[in-house]
């Protein structure tokens, strides 16, 4: 009995004083993530400022802190906005939590609420009539042993309606997942309610839609992993050059991952299902590969972007003549440090993009897709390539096919005078139940349906249409 007693003695002296210890670390543990958040933006090109203003110790359990987040776009209006977005919270000194009645293991778990008494007067009334009474933000993070750390986010329903003016997000949003700060890999599960705006006589309505992203590390200040989002029903009304309603179905997903040491692959996938509204199309599915995208390139863009961003904060303060003679320096080279910057992702004869979209319809299937591959030497990407709109240059540094087939039915049901002088050119080939169309590019010039054409002959095929 005594020896038990004792037991349970030493494991409550030991949690007292880890709790102790791990609270007396927080303030400078918090300082700490501060700086880190701060970094992680920065990498991905995000310009904040993330500042502890008051942090108290309330007992050896818990402690309270006071935080300031300032978002910085570019765009003067949008920056008012977002310079002062301040936060309360509330800090559970590890190494037992209790999250919602349930015990966790961790350094410390902090649920911040946005302060909306320290907003500007302008802002604070624009966020209660978006949320009323309800607490716009509310996140809660738990910090772990191992660099692991779980959160929560979320955000309050909006119902706002003006006379014949309405918007509206039922439900909220609501974000949660789990992230390793080391090496980036991490989930992040979100749910949005439905969204509905409607402003004269237009309207757009989203059914409650959700998504999934697998975060595995970043390369070249590119995010690896996976997206996928869903929205089962999106609908407009009231748009312009369409007499009914439009709506159908989102579904939507990217994968980025390395291809070897020096490069990274992509793909996106748009599908848009149940359609109603369009002709009589039911389905469309748009999808793009890139494979083979050089990283040293990648981060040299990387770089471009976040010089394009100081160069926008710094236009929109008061600066001296040298300052503004060194900003007009950097915008006139930046149309050659893009060019090199493109070089360096692409690799001969390895680096390529295809495009792909189908289209089902009651006609019958429409199919397009296009695929490129680069075949030049790096160099002639340059400042004349972009300037230039020379084919026969352009064969030299990118070859690929066209593919086009589209049933006769869909098309003859639109006005399109100039079908039949494509027929007649040999741009496209008629068969009883299609228009299809094959290009091959290749560096000797080009074959349009089987036939053999130099660039130029090629351009002077379209010159002659009527415009």
């Amino acid at each position: 009995m005594k020896k038990m007693f004792g037991f349970i003695l030493l494991l409550v002296l030991a949690w007292v004083g880890t709790t102790w210890f791990i609270g007396n670390k927080t303030e400078t543990w918090l300082k700490e993530h501060i700086q880190t958040t701060q970094k992680a933006y920065s990498d991905i090109g995000m310009e904040i400022q993330f500042d502890l203003l008051e942090y108290q110790k309330e007992s050896f359990l818990s402690s309270t802190a006071k935080t300031r987040l300032q978002l910085k776009t570019g765009n003067i209006i949008t920056d008012e906005i977002l310079k002062n977005i301040p936060f309360n919270s509330r800090i559970q000194h590890g190494p037992l939590l209790f999250i919602n009645g349930m015990p966790h293991l961790g350094i410390a778990s902090v649920q911040s609420t946005l302060d909306t008494s320290r907003l500007d007067p302008k802002i604070r009334l624009l966020v209660s009539t978006l949320f009323q009474e309800n607490n716009p933000l509310q996140v809660q993070i738990i910090h772990g042993f191992d660099d692991t750390v779980d959160y929560r986010l979320d955000i309050a329903a909006i119902d706002l309606k003006e006379k014949e003016a309405q918007l509206s997000l039922d439900q909220g949003i609501h974000l949660s997942g789990s992230i390793n700060k080391a090496n980036l890999i991490g989930t992040l599960e979100g749910n949005i309610g439905r969204f509905t705006s409607v402003e004269n006589n237009k309207s757009i309505t989203t059914s409650p839609s959700s998504f999934h992203i697998e975060t595995q590390g970043r390369v070249a200040n590119q995010m690896l992993g996976s997206i996928k989002f869903s929205a089962p029903l999106v609908k407009l009304q009231g748009m312009e050059g369409f007499d009914q309603p439009l709506q159908f179905a989102v579904d939507l997903s990217t994968d980025t991952h390395q291809g070897n040491a020096s490069s990274l692959e992509g793909s996106l996938t748009v599908a848009l299902s149940k359609i109603t509204g369009v002709l009589n199309i039911s389905d469309i599915t748009f999808k793009t590969v890139a494979k083979e995208i050089k990283t040293k390139g990648l981060e040299q863009i990387a770089v471009i972007q976040n010089d394009i961003q100081a160069l926008q904060n710094s236009t929109s303060t008061t600066i001296s003549p040298a300052e503004q003679q060194a900003i007009l320096e950097k915008i006139n080279s930046l149309p050659a440090l893009i060019a090199i910057a493109l070089q360096n992702t692409l690799s001969k004869d390895k680096t390529q993009l295809t495009l792909q979209l189908d289209i089902a319809s009651k006609e019958g299937a429409s199919h397009l897709d296009l695929s490129s591959r680069y075949v030049g030497n790096g160099t002639d990407i340059n400042l004349t390539t972009f300037e230039s709109a020379d084919l026969k240059a352009f064969l030299q540094i990118v070859n690929g096919q066209f593919n086009v087939v589209v049933p006769k039915e869909m098309l003859d049901k639109l006005p399109m005078p100039l079908l039949t002088r494509y027929i007649e050119k040999g741009i496209l080939i008629e068969t009883d139940k299609q228009y299809r169309a094959n290009i091959n590019f290749e560096n000797k010039g080009i074959v349009l349906n089987g036939k053999s054409l130099s660039p130029d002959e090629f351009v002077a095929l379209f010159e002659l249409l009527p415009r």
